[in-house]
């Protein structure tokens, strides 16, 4: 810490004035921290720093559990790091995080100029992040799907057992829907078949009922366009399927489904309404129009309740307003057996067109 605080008051007192990089004190030392770490642990070490970069938020057990780390393994590899990063104890890693003290710290591995061969590996870091995901989630699927079939290289304390697991498959599950596609095509071939072996034991309305609601609806956003994939289609996890083959029958009533609203309009628009949903927002956007350069306002709502309900019947009215009046629009048919579900997206606009819904429909969908 004190060789950090060093190198920032030299560049505050005006030595680095002069250069073009205004981190040229700071990057020199980032290189000099880096250099002195073994080269035995610097590919792990490296490991550790780009999930600083994808998982900023994590705890550093969850960190070292998602990489497949002993707790022995993880504090040898930032053995050294101490004056650049706050590390937490054995104790509280638990709940506490990796933290860098300079925020430049990460954008130094995002920028070759400045970190030359440390510069971070996105084509590697992709292929970790699909080959980490797909561990856990194989283990989750093995035999009967349960989150104690997730080995913990680190294992948590007895009352932590769940959480961390849990934690742990809500990170791999919305690291393989983001960066699966990202990869290199030869890493999508090598990891395709198991995928999707994976991912039809998976029941993704049971998932929407425990994870969190902002989870899910990234987890739901990478998954929709896996979904549309060649590799998923060819392996039958999904089919696209015309609304009119839709058969209202095989709609099992009594089970969840979830709904998903994007509510989207200038800055201060009045919503079209929630179509008697009992929608809970998850999260808002803000963004500005090139064009105009008007700010614009979206709303992501959600809620997931039985079908059987009163404030989900307009989604079966729906369904049979679509089989009648929109019945090339394709759905989509997620997984086999009892856990299919179907998925519909269709859209609402003002009378304006400025303001607009997007909506989305998981139903269970099962087959037998």
């Amino acid at each position: 810490m004190e060789a950090v605080l060093t190198a920032l008051s030299q560049k505050s007192n005006g030595q680095s004035r002069l250069n073009p990089n205004p981190f040229l004190t700071l990057d020199a030392l980032y290189a000099r921290v880096l250099s002195s770490v073994s080269t035995i642990i610097l590919p792990t070490t490296f490991r550790i720093l780009q999930q600083l970069i994808c998982m900023p938020h994590s705890r550093l057990i969850d960190l070292a559990n998602f990489l497949g780390l002993a707790q022995h393994e993880a504090y040898s590899a930032l053995r050294g790091l101490h004056s650049l990063l706050s590390i937490p104890s054995p104790q509280l890693a638990h709940e506490e995080k990796i933290v860098t003290y300079h925020a430049s710290f990460t954008d130094f591995f995002r920028d070759p100029m400045r970190s030359g061969e440390l510069c971070l590996n996105f084509p590697a870091m992709i292929e970790d992040h699909v080959s980490c995901s797909l561990r856990i989630l194989v283990q989750l699927t093995q035999g009967a799907t349960n989150l104690n079939n997730i080995a913990l290289s680190w294992p948590a304390e007895k009352a932590n057992l769940d959480l961390v697991r849990s934690r742990l498959l809500t990170h791999s599950l919305k690291s393989l829907s983001t960066n699966y596609l990202s990869a290199s095509e030869q890493v999508q071939q090598q990891c395709l078949s198991t995928v999707i072996k994976s991912l039809m034991k998976l029941d993704v309305i049971e998932i929407a009922s425990v994870a969190a609601p902002r989870f899910f609806l990234s987890f739901l956003r990478g998954l929709l366009t896996f979904a549309r994939s060649k590799g998923s289609l060819k392996y039958g996890l999904t089919k696209l399927v015309p609304m009119s083959e839709l058969d209202p029958q095989a709609i099992d009533t009594g089970k969840l489904a979830y709904v998903c609203c994007r509510d989207s309009g200038p800055e201060g628009f009045t919503t079209m309404g929630s179509r008697r949903f009992m929608l809970r927002t998850v999260s808002r956007e803000y963004w500005r129009n090139t064009a105009d350069r008007k700010w614009f306002t979206a709303f992501n709502k959600a809620t997931t309740e039985i079908l059987q309900k009163p404030s989900m019947h307009q989604i079966l009215a729906d369904l049979d307003s679509f089989r009648m009046h929109k019945t090339s629009t394709q759905v989509i048919h997620w997984g086999i057996g009892e856990k299919r579900v179907v998925m519909i997206e269709h859209e609402l606009y003002s009378d304006t067109d400025s303001v607009k819904q997007e909506w989305l429909y998981v139903v269970a969908y099962p087959e037998f």
